[in-house]
């Protein structure tokens, strides 16, 4: 079977490789290109202030590769993470947390935002607690919005943006 391969390029060869170990003819031919955000200084303050998250919601592995590159870049431990609790949409999503040693601590059984909610509230009342969500520029707004409903102060920062791959990349400003 030929097989056409679409993610960042980056990231083609971790579906490709199993397909071809499986016999597959395999185009990878990205179609997508993960880039920082266009403005930084949002991402700056989020991690500046990450003592006063009490989640952290990962819903992609772009997004938390996003987030610890810029978290690497500004401390040079992970202990400075802090207590703030980790929150991840899918197994995916929460295997790429544990690559840094992490542990999640609210997974929902199915990767869906309106389920990652009501995984949250199980675990507790999330009412006046804060949630940052490391995401991409244009997620969707449906998660923020639940967790608002549930009364959950919500920063809903871009941490990345998915252009295609042959635009030209944009200047990233401070």
């Amino acid at each position: 079977r030929r097989i056409v391969v679409t993610r960042a390029r980056a990231q083609a060869a971790e579906l490709a490789q199993p397909l071809r170990e499986r016999g597959a003819d395999v185009l990878e031919i990205p179609t997508i290109k993960i880039l920082p955000p266009p403005r930084l200084k949002p991402v700056r303050e989020a991690l500046s202030g990450l003592h006063a998250y009490d989640w952290i919601v990962f819903t992609s592995r772009n997004g938390v590769e996003a987030f610890f590159q810029r978290f690497f870049e500004k401390f040079q431990d992970l202990r400075d993470i802090g207590g703030v609790r980790l929150a991840a949409v899918g197994p995916g999503t929460a295997a790429a947390v544990r690559a840094y040693r992490l542990q999640v601590d609210v997974m929902p059984t199915e990767a869906l935002g309106a389920k990652i909610v009501q995984a949250l509230t199980d675990f507790e009342s999330i009412e006046n607690l804060r949630f940052l969500l490391p995401r991409a520029e244009e997620a969707n707004p449906e998660l923020p919005r639940l967790l608002e409903e549930k009364g959950g102060i919500v920063d809903d920062i871009p941490f990345y943006r998915t252009v295609a791959e042959s635009e030209e990349s944009a200047e990233t400003t401070a």
